[in-house]
């Protein structure tokens, strides 16, 4: 029985090191569309006839950008523990990690300035699928950055 166990928390173990690695992949992979959003968003903002929107918007990014890495990098920090604890429970792996996109879009949400984002709402179009998409390329520069030693 005690073998079973111990088999039991390696697998365990292996599993929770491929959903990381999954994450870093699929990081990598929304990082390329979240180069675009980025990219379309500069080119709406350089729409933006008035110089002071502009700049409003721009900060506005620069903030949901803070944000989102804030959320993310705590988030982080307690992944591995969350995906313990919910596969202990019975959850299956990718609804605990789905769960913890969501818990880091609804902190972003509630710490975003409602004026920020009021704003990015109605410049980015669909404002929810870009936030999930920077935060899994915040969850990939959070996890390059650790794995790399911050010398990246």
């Amino acid at each position: 029985m005690n073998g079973m166990t111990e088999l039991q928390l390696q697998l365990q173990n292996v599993l929770i090191n491929v959903l990381i690695g999954l994450i870093t992949v699929a990081g990598t992979y929304a990082t390329l569309y979240i180069k675009k959003a980025v990219k379309k968003a500069q080119l709406e903002i350089d729409k933006v006839e008035n110089e002071q929107q502009r700049d409003f918007m721009s900060t506005a990014l620069e903030r949901l950008d803070d944000v989102t890495l804030k959320a993310v990098t705590k988030l982080q920090e307690t992944v591995a523990k969350s995906i313990r604890k919910s596969i202990e429970e019975g959850q299956t792996p990718e609804r605990a990690l789905s769960s913890l996109a969501e818990e880091a879009k609804i902190e972003i949400e509630h710490t975003l300035e409602p004026i920020y984002l009021s704003a990015l709402r109605d410049q980015l179009g669909d404002f929810d699928t870009y936030v999930k998409n920077l935060i899994e390329v915040k969850v990939a520069e959070v996890k390059n950055e650790a794995t790399t030693g911050g010398t990246a």
